[in-house]
């Protein structure tokens, strides 16, 4: 699933299933074209959020669950 980060715009992959006790990042809207805007979570400033979308938006980078991650990366 792919995924336009709300500051950076930039695009990133993110695991389909949601993550409700680990995501890292939240999807707050979807635009027109149905990409879904996300930005980062912190669930100690961000637990209200987090529960008022029942947690079912929350969502990991694809980075952190693929096993070929280093290999799609980008060199700094």
């Amino acid at each position: 699933m792919w995924a336009r980060h709300a500051r950076t715009r930039a695009t990133i992959p993110l695991d389909a299933t949601p993550a409700p006790f680990d995501g890292n990042l939240l999807v707050i809207e979807t635009e027109a074209d149905g990409v879904p805007i996300v930005r980062h979570f912190d669930p100690l400033l961000d637990i209200e959020i987090a529960r008022a979308a029942q947690e079912t938006r929350l969502r990991r980078a694809h980075f952190v669950t693929c096993p070929n991650a280093s290999t799609h990366r980008r060199k700094r």
